[in-house]
């Protein structure tokens, strides 16, 4: 006779292997779940190429009159603009990525 414990204890043991197997991931979701991720850390990827682009703003468009140094201002507000649109989407999305890398 089977005792009130063991079989608790076996079907706890029972959960915890199903539970196990439901968490491991096969090939063709890893794949799915790699491509996730890395849209997931496409926002600070961003983030280092509009920085890298703001600093460069004055050496690759010199400005020789007014209207010049006007665009430039006007670009750089742009790229502020979605320096903070993708910094505030790299907070909600960066840890998940980091997180389903595999």
């Amino acid at each position: 006779m089977i005792s009130k414990f063991r079989l608790y204890f076996l079907g706890f043991l029972t959960l915890q292997c199903s539970y196990a197997q439901a968490l491991t991931v096969s090939y063709e979701n890893a794949s799915y779940l790699h491509g996730a991720a890395s849209y997931m850390t496409e926002p600070v990827c961003q983030i280092h190429q509009i920085y890298r682009e703001l600093s460069l703003v004055d050496e690759l468009y010199p400005s020789h009159s007014l209207f010049d140094s006007m665009s430039n201002v006007a670009y750089k507000g742009y790229l502020i603009a979605k320096l903070a649109t993708y910094g505030l989407a790299s907070v909600v999305t960066t840890v998940p990525g980091i997180l389903l890398r595999p």
